[in-house]
């Protein structure tokens, strides 16, 4: 359809030249004052009234319409005359959103997938949109969203068709293990409803809405009458009394069942792997009950070990015999047949803390070193993250070791050479070690005048939470000649007197004063120091062990480099501390080599599938429509020339009338 229309319509106001032509016309005297004979007058009268007087008529109309068309279409040439072609016709267009979530590996009695119904049903419109000539395009909806193929045509159809069939084998895409985007993948349909807002969206996935909107075309792929699902939704081990229990959160969803759950503590106690002390119970829980089952040696008064403890929470009793101090790993599983495997097993980790080995010499033992180094202990322990152990070096003798621990501590006395497999703590040196990288000038004692310390580095993760404007010093041991690698912590205003170095050739730190001359040793900033060293020199690697997919992480290492290892994941970082990621629900090995001693630390961790994917009958509030601007396409042919060569041409033939009026 097309429409004649003006872009400048004021243009339009040099119509008004018509009006003033025509007023011009009327006004204007149609006579000439001469002075002839009478004779010639009656010749020119006679000759006139029988040939011109028709012929001079017809010319003055001819150029009054001439003229006044010449006004018109000027007019029209300022208000810029357009040919408007109007469509409202678009290509047949799809756009798919593909929810690539955990619950869509749910199976059904005959073995297929969520997943695999929704790719089956999305070739069949793929055909359909085939034969209409129209575009096809298709939204991966996993952690993130993605364009998977983007408004393909006819001939790009079997192509997309292959590929599509190729994500269930997890060769293109690690798909079902977390969660599903859905909303990002509707901001996305965007892009193509901008070029086509009459294309139709469709998602397919096994969700429901309370809300859809109109123009969203929900395709579920659920089964109702065949799925269910037992899924362990946590676990976890708790150290109580120097010993473990474990708790396990257990839901149904689909169908109430007996669910048999079993628990294996592989390597209890600092034995062996094939080692295993088991625990089973089976337990009815109702569709959409989550319920909490406590593995624990029965009390005394056996008043928690009674059937019920609570809503959802059920205590089951342990022969004391097979309560464990530490484990290797403890495997969970549901015994069940259910419709989705991938939540019916859970494995936790961290039972075996890594060991701190820490020695103490000094020539004048100190309490405060005893009664932080205990606190330390008791704080790691506690917390579950180290093992702490400590030996001190009797007074009167020299019987140290400079290899075999992790941490050595030196106060009043420095060695003729460092130790090379561990962190060392030189505490009020007196001399300086080979190639230690400082030399001791002479004691400085200040006598009543107190030396207030300040903070060289307040950035330093050496002073985390201490205020050294609290502390001063009376005595200290002068340093000079400090090497470039150490990086001086605490100062007097003028001489270091605390520094440290961590490079993968030494890790060294020096408090060049004695507690006995200090408030340092009366406050808490002494025990968080140690803290803080510790957490220095020996970070940990990372800050659990069971994690979701999807869920990302800080990493961080005492080596060159940290390997993390898992299925589909084989993965070398370099830079610490460092952020990692894990798509994959199963376990996972992080080793390195630790830069002093070469030895060699493995920590495992354990990622599971998100809770809300264990619910496979799951219901969102509701989805948001995508933004279409719809509005008719249209196609301008300017029709400037046209009226140009008009206008010449009525110039043209007014002319030549104009001409004919003087023969």
């Amino acid at each position: 359809m097309s429409v004649f229309s003006l872009l400048v319509p004021l243009g339009l106001l040099g119509l008004i030249g018509i009006a003033v032509l025509i007023i011009i016309y009327i006004i204007r005297p149609n006579y000439q004052q001469k002075v002839v004979s009478s004779t010639f007058v009656w010749k020119m009268s006679l000759r006139y009234k029988k040939r011109r007087l028709p012929t001079n008529k017809l010319r003055n109309i001819l150029i009054i319409i001439c003229q006044i068309l010449i006004l018109a279409i000027m007019a029209f040439i300022l208000s810029r005359p357009v040919m408007l072609l109007k469509t409202e016709l678009f290509e047949d267009e799809a756009i798919v959103i593909l929810d690539a979530s955990a619950s869509m590996r749910t199976i059904d009695d005959n073995g297929t997938m969520r997943f695999e119904r929704a790719i089956n049903e999305i070739v069949d419109l793929s055909y359909d949109i085939e034969r209409k000539g129209g575009y096809m395009s298709v939204i991966y909806a996993g952690e993130t969203s993605e364009y998977f193929r983007k408004r393909c045509t006819a001939a790009e159809m079997d192509e997309m068709r292959a590929d599509l069939k190729d994500i269930i084998s997890g060769d293109t895409y690690v798909w079902g293990y977390g969660g599903s985007d859905i909303e990002g993948a509707l901001t996305k349909s965007e892009q193509v409803l901008a070029l086509n807002p009459e294309a139709k969206v469709y998602v397919y996935t096994d969700k429901t809405y309370g809300y859809l909107p109109d123009d969203i075309i929900l395709a579920n792929v659920t089964a109702p009458s065949e799925e269910w699902n037992a899924a362990i939704l946590d676990a976890k081990a708790t150290r109580e009394d120097n010993f473990y229990y474990v708790s396990v959160d257990v839901a149904c969803y689909g169908r109430a069942e007996s669910v048999n759950i079993k628990v294996d503590v592989q390597g209890p106690n600092g034995t062996i792997l094939q080692n295993v002390f088991s625990y089973e119970t089976v337990q009815d829980i109702e569709d959409g009950q989550v319920l909490t089952v406590v593995f624990k040696v029965k009390s005394e008064d056996g008043e928690e070990m009674s059937d019920k403890d609570g809503v959802g929470r059920v205590y089951v009793p342990i022969d004391e015999a097979k309560r464990a101090y530490s484990f290797k790993t403890i495997l969970v599983s549901l015994d069940v047949d259910d419709s989705l495997e991938l939540d019916n097993s859970f494995s936790i980790y961290g039972g075996e803390r890594p060991t701190i080995k820490i020695q103490y010499f000094s020539l004048l033992p100190n309490p405060f070193f005893q009664g932080a180094l205990g606190a330390i202990k008791r704080y790691y322990s506690d917390i579950g993250l180290w093992n702490i152990e400590y030996k001190e070096i009797k007074q009167g003798t020299t019987d140290y070791a400079l290899d075999g621990f992790d941490f050595y501590i030196f106060e009043h006395y420095v060695p003729e050479e460092l130790p090379t497999d561990g962190v060392t703590f030189l505490v009020d040196p007196q001399g300086s070690p080979r190639d230690g990288g400082y030399r001791v000038v002479n004691g400085v004692n200040y006598g009543s005048r107190r030396q207030t310390l300040s903070a060289e580095n307040i950035d330093s993760p050496l002073l985390k939470d201490i205020d050294a404007e609290h502390l001063w010093i009376t005595q200290m041991m002068r340093l000079a000649d400090v090497d470039d690698s150490y990086d001086v912590i605490l100062s007097n205003g003028n001489d270091p007197v605390f520094l440290a170095k961590n490079n993968k050739d030494e890790q060294v730190a020096i408090l060049a004063f004695s507690l006995h001359y200090s408030n340092f040793a009366l406050t808490n900033e002494f025990s968080l120091l140690f803290a803080n060293i510790l957490d220095y020199y020996f970070p940990m690697t990372i800050t659990k062990n069971v994690f979701e997919v999807g869920e990302e992480t800080t990493v961080n290492a005492r080596g060159e480099f940290l390997n993390v290892s898992g299925y589909k994941m084989n993965k070398t970082i370099e830079e610490f501390p460092s952020t990692i990621k894990f798509d994959i629900v199963g376990t996972y090995t992080l080793t390195q080599t630790t830069y002093l001693g070469g030895k060699t630390v493995e920590e495992t961790v354990y990622v599971k599938m998100p809770e809300e994917e264990c619910d496979i009958w799951a219901q969102d509030d509701g989805l948001n429509s995508p933004y279409r601007f719809v509005e008719e396409r249209s196609q301008i042919n300017d029709l400037l020339l046209y009226f140009a060569i008009g206008l010449v041409a009525l110039l043209f033939i007014e002319w030549i009338l104009h001409l004919m009026e003087s023969i």
